[in-house]
C-alpha cells in the first residue's frame, strides 16, 4: 500500500509500508528514505481537538460580542 508524503530528500510524494503492523516503516518509494512508522502518519491525519475547541470557543465570542452590541442600541 502507498500513502502520500513529501520527501525532503527526493521530492517524491508516495512512500510503501513494509507490512500492516503500527510501527512499520514508511519509506520513499523513489529514494527509501524513512519518514514515519505508520501509527505516526495515522496521527498526523486526526482531527485536532484543540483547535476545534479554539474555534467553538471564538465562535462564541463573536456570537456574544454582536448580542451585547445589539443590545446597547435597542438600549439607547
Amino acid at each position: 500500500m502507498t500513502y502520500p508524503i513529501n520527501c525532503t530528500r527526493c521530492g517524491h510524494h508516495e512512500a510503501s509500508a513494509t507490512g500492516g503492523l503500527d510501527w512499520d516503516e514508511l519509506r520513499c518509494t523513489a529514494c527509501d528514505e524513512f519518514h514515519a512508522t505508520r501509527s505516526q502518519w495515522e496521527d498526523s491525519l486526526a482531527p485536532s481537538y484543540t483547535l476545534r475547541t479554539l474555534n467553538l470557543s471564538r465562535t462564541l465570542m463573536l456570537k456574544m460580542s454582536r448580542e451585547s452590541i445589539a443590545w446597547r442600541e435597542v438600549q439607547s
